[in-house]
């Protein structure tokens, strides 16, 4: 006879914030097995203003199954303890297994690790283990003082039902929105615009393929929801910097836009533009490259860091980069400008033979769904 065991995860829920997305993309596969009562405990966000009104997840269908799942009795044993919130919960807990989910964008968590009155309470188990999506993200927590055994790396997913290749008359509706037309080459970045992100060298790349490229567009996709970086403010920051490079001809084939997508529109974006570029310095794993190639559309990326868990020369160009540390101990890549640029144009005047929509995508079927993912986590769950 079968006997599930009582999983609890703590975390986030309904909302666009990458650890509540990635939270609710596992609990879907989760319940679909057979080996996990779960339950479920909302843990406060660190920004009072964040709400499923604003920030919408995109997945309100599934949200409803999610908001059945409950606490558990105080009197319940809870065999599995699993933590995906911000900053980390690295306390005990009263549990058999406690696993805590998190990211080491710069290679370093100090001052990232939760600090409330938890911390004085008594459990019965002490011994924390480390789930992060990256073998970059990892290094983080090593150096922290985790053991390299106790801290496991688990990929990030992509939803193949929602992401995946728009038809030809969809794209050209999509553009025609954008006041984009067949002959542009549109280049996009989703992101949450702060500097590791790494937006001031893509903004300067474009410049430079705009006056190579006449037909040249950039799409910039912000959090301005979740966070208070905007692209307009990055733009306008750069052009303070290079006001000979931003020029106003420039500037106004930049599009940006900032109101919240549902996840079909944001599959439909990605549909619609020729690349994505992620010129980023410092990322935990960087999901929106593989949604757009499982769009359809390949990606330039930084060399060297946490998207090298994924590269695969059907759908990735990468820029060469050094590796940095800041003063205060934080690692990072500086992607090459000429590298950046050099990509583009290679992507724009079809000089990469080894990129294959269809190979990418399943590429991405084979390694990178979330059926996949649930399965690393079972088996972790289970078997550690």
């Amino acid at each position: 006879m079968h006997i599930s065991k009582n999983l609890l995860i703590e975390g986030w829920r309904g909302i666009n914030h990458s650890y509540a997305l990635i939270n609710q993309y596992q609990i879907r596969e989760l319940l679909k097995n057979n080996n996990f009562k779960i339950y479920f405990k909302d843990i406060p966000f660190p920004i009072p203003e964040w709400n499923k009104k604003n920030n919408s997840s995109g997945l309100e269908d599934f949200e409803e199954k999610i908001s059945k799942l409950t606490q558990p009795s105080n009197k319940l044993k809870i065999d599995i303890l699993y933590r995906i919130s911000f900053p980390y919960r690295m306390h005990g807990g009263n549990a058999n297994k406690i696993f805590v989910f998190g990211t080491s964008e710069y290679q370093k968590i100090e001052n990232m690790i939760y600090q409330g009155e938890e911390l004085n309470v008594k459990y019965i188990n002490t011994s924390i283990k480390v789930i992060t999506s990256s073998n970059w993200s990892k290094v983080g927590f090593i150096k922290e003082g985790f053991k390299e055994n106790d801290v496991m790396v688990i990929p990030c997913g992509v939803d193949l039902k929602i992401f995946k290749p728009i038809n030809k008359e969809k794209k050209i509706k999509i553009r025609k929105k954008l006041n984009i037309n067949n002959d542009h080459f549109v280049f996009l970045n989703v992101s949450a615009m702060t500097w590791n992100k790494g937006i001031n060298k893509l903004l300067v790349a474009f410049s430079e393929i705009k006056r190579k490229y006449s037909f040249a567009k950039l799409i910039l996709k912000d959090q301005a929801n979740l966070y208070k970086e905007t692209a307009k403010n990055y733009i306008s920051i750069t052009k303070k910097k290079f006001p000979n490079l931003l020029t106003d001809e420039v500037l106004s084939n930049i599009i940006v836009i900032s109101k919240n997508l549902t996840l079909k529109e944001l599959s439909e974006l990605y549909g619609s533009c020729d690349a994505y570029v992620s010129s980023y310095r410092a990322e935990g794993f960087n999901m929106p490259p593989l949604e757009a190639a499982a769009c359809g559309i390949p990606a330039i990326l930084t060399s060297g860091g946490s998207t090298d868990d994924y590269y695969d020369p059907s759908f990735v160009l990468k820029i060469e980069g050094t590796k940095k540390t800041l003063n205060d101990g934080k690692n990072y890549i500086e992607p090459d400008l000429e590298s950046l640029i050099s990509n583009m144009s290679d992507l724009i005047e079809k000089r990469n033979s080894l990129l294959k929509k269809n190979k990418a995508i399943s590429f991405i079927e084979k390694n990178f769904t979330w059926k996949i993912v649930s399965e690393k986590l079972t088996d972790l769950f289970i078997n550690d």
